[in-house]
């Protein structure tokens, strides 16, 4: 079994008061399942624009990319 991080963002603090990390995080999961995947870790990034925050400053997508890898992950993909 695949054993897979998850990373969920949302730009705007608006969209903090809506359903959508919610949503992704389900989306997420459902996406895992189907393919016998074990999601063992998730992040969070709330109110954190992808494009206009630099990478220095998304602490949550570093801690993702530079996590020291004890799970048991050995690359990352982005979808």
């Amino acid at each position: 079994m695949n054993r897979v991080y998850c990373l969920y963002r949302v730009s705007t603090v608006q969209q903090l008061h809506k359903d959508d990390i919610p949503m992704q995080r389900q989306a997420c999961q459902e996406f895992a399942a189907a393919r016998g995947w074990k999601i063992i870790k998730e992040f969070y990034e709330k109110g954190i624009s992808g494009f206009k925050t630099p990478t220095a400053d998304r602490t949550s997508f570093l801690s993702l990319c530079l996590t020291d890898w004890d799970d048991g992950i050995r690359r990352l993909r982005f979808l």
